[in-house]
């Protein structure tokens, strides 16, 4: 794991665990409400999503998305937090992240995250190598309790952030930014995104290899599958033929259940 002074950064290849003399939930709080006081200049350069809203098992919950590069990094973070405050129960909210590129799709991933105690958020970032001329973006899948199930939702994409010559400026929104599809894969539907692997192939993943489709039967079960993730796995990315595998495209997780937490 690669550090950041004393704090590891959650997502992608990094973890936030510990700031030398802090407790972990005293220290990240301290970092998350940092990044939502000043999401702007928090970071080399940064852009951040429209929140959407929505009501779920009485509790009201503002869900979006930032971007931003650093230290040679461009990270997506996906965020979902109560509007008013209030912890949520164990279990009831939940993060996928994306980063991608303009262009190439997603390039990387952090799977599924659940609250492992109650808070009023949480948020989960994936990470990449960024390079010159890219314009980067993030979206983030957001699982929510009702009581019996999860619903599922996804957030705007952010605008872009372009690295060129060593700087960063904020693009505008792109509106025909590529968003899921179904596709014929090795003979069965399946709804895809596009994406570019780790060698620098491009095509297409799947919902049934990102594990887009597994729903946890409660809140209970959502923090175990969290802790049950590997600290990456590799999925096939796919030619637009839906047989041929191009390339292996990064998901990370095995988070232990510590995420970032809004308090």
């Amino acid at each position: 794991m690669d550090r950041q002074g004393s704090l590891r950064v959650i997502g992608g290849k990094r973890c936030d665990r510990i700031i030398k003399g802090m407790t972990l939930r005293r220290a990240v709080a301290v970092l998350v409400v940092s990044l939502l006081l000043f999401p702007l200049t928090a970071f080399a350069s940064s852009a951040t999503s429209n929140s959407k809203t929505t009501t779920v098992n009485g509790y009201t919950y503002k869900y979006y998305s930032t971007v931003s590069t650093s230290g040679g990094l461009a990270t997506g973070r996906g965020w979902v937090q109560t509007t008013n405050g209030a912890a949520a129960p164990t279990g009831y909210m939940g993060v996928y992240a994306h980063i991608c590129i303009a262009g190439q799709g997603a390039v990387a991933s952090y799977g599924y995250v659940y609250n492992s105690y109650a808070t009023s958020g949480i948020g989960i970032a994936a990470s990449t190598s960024y390079a010159s001329g890219n314009n980067y973006y993030a979206y983030a899948d957001i699982n929510l309790y009702n009581g019996s199930t999860y619903n599922h939702y996804t957030t705007y994409n952010t605008p872009y952030v372009q690295t060129m010559n060593g700087s960063e400026e904020v693009l505008s929104d792109d509106v025909a930014a590529f968003g899921p599809s179904l596709m014929t894969v090795n003979g069965k539907k399946d709804t895809v995104i596009p994406a570019t692997g780790i060698n620098g192939r491009s095509g297409y993943i799947t919902y049934t290899d990102l594990d887009m489709y597994y729903v946890p039967s409660s809140p209970g079960e959502a923090v175990a599958y969290t802790a049950s993730q590997p600290d990456v796995r590799y999925i096939p990315v796919y030619d637009k033929d839906g047989v041929n595998v191009v390339d292996s495209y990064p998901v990370y997780g095995g988070y232990n259940g510590d995420i970032i937490v809004i308090l």
